[in-house]
């Protein structure tokens, strides 16, 4: 009985092994994937640039589609991003495939439907139609208005708590997200919190994402921290400030906005205060 004992073992593991691969290939082969495409603006200046993206959610894996001559535009491949992040043991990984449009001719111009290969599946991305004007001085003073009233949307910081009560020396978790887009900062520092009637704990690390959010790709970093009431009552927490420097584009250069904030708006980014009781 002795010697058959072993290998009756490992032919059980062998089979459980193999239960256990054909299992995992069935979930493999049914993993689906987000596909979209989004651009920068959906008007443009002749001459000018926007930039033209498709992002890929649920893989890495994907191929860069190659964009054939598009009626009225030149293009240009910029390269991929990729993002990963693990929250709670849920894993979320994509990839973004970003391109540069210059348009050639005035008018309703259509960036077309693509069809990507995403680990053996076909994806097709929707037609985006453009509108672009020609470069007269009257058009590039409406465009300029134009960015001018949008650009407090390109940059922001938000901060918000856990929860709306809190409590006299609890833990809470404090989260911060700066979102970035179509805009080149330098010497971005981490947000801080002035401390009246409590002890915060400074930010020390960062995560990366991007997002489309109402047709406009931003880039986004998440901070993760702590703070706790030192006192009971109502406290007014904040406001949450980001130090940073916005590198402003010429326009004999872009053809679009000249030093587009203050130089307050440019040297803080604030966002706050809010007020939470604290039991």
């Amino acid at each position: 009985m002795k010697k058959y004992f072993i290998p009756y073992c490992f032919k059980y593991l062998l089979c459980s092994f193999a239960l256990v691969v054909c299992c995992m290939g069935q979930v493999s082969e049914a993993q689906d994937y987000t596909v979209r495409a989004d651009v920068s603006t959906r008007s443009a200046v002749l001459g000018s640039s926007l930039e033209f993206f498709i992002t890929v959610e649920g893989t890495q894996d994907a191929d860069a589609p190659a964009l054939s001559e598009i009626d009225g535009f030149q293009t240009r491949y910029v390269g991929p991003s990729r993002q990963f992040s693990m929250v709670n043991g849920n894993i979320s990984n994509s990839i973004n495939f970003r391109y540069v449009l210059v348009p050639t001719k005035t008018g309703d111009l259509e960036i077309p439907a693509l069809t990507l290969n995403v680990n053996g599946q076909s994806y097709t991305t929707q037609a985006i139609p453009i509108k672009v004007f020609d470069s007269s001085q009257t058009a590039l003073n409406d465009a300029k208005e134009n960015t001018q009233k949008t650009l407090a949307d390109k940059l922001s910081l938000v901060f918000s708590l856990s929860q709306d009560t809190v409590y006299l020396h609890q833990r809470v978790p404090v989260k911060v997200m700066f979102l970035k887009s179509d805009l080149d900062i330098a010497d971005p520092h981490y947000p801080t919190l002035e401390e009246k009637g409590i002890v915060f704990e400074p930010f020390t690390e960062h995560k990366m994402d991007a997002q489309v959010i109402k047709g406009t790709m931003f880039d986004i970093v998440e901070f993760d921290s702590y703070l706790f009431p030192t006192r009971s009552g109502e406290l007014e927490i904040g406001p949450m400030v980001m130090d940073l420097n916005l590198i402003a584009k010429n326009t004999s250069q872009q053809g679009i906005y000249d030093r587009p904030f203050s130089d307050d708006f440019i040297n803080n980014l604030i966002h706050g205060p809010r007020k939470v009781p604290v039991q």
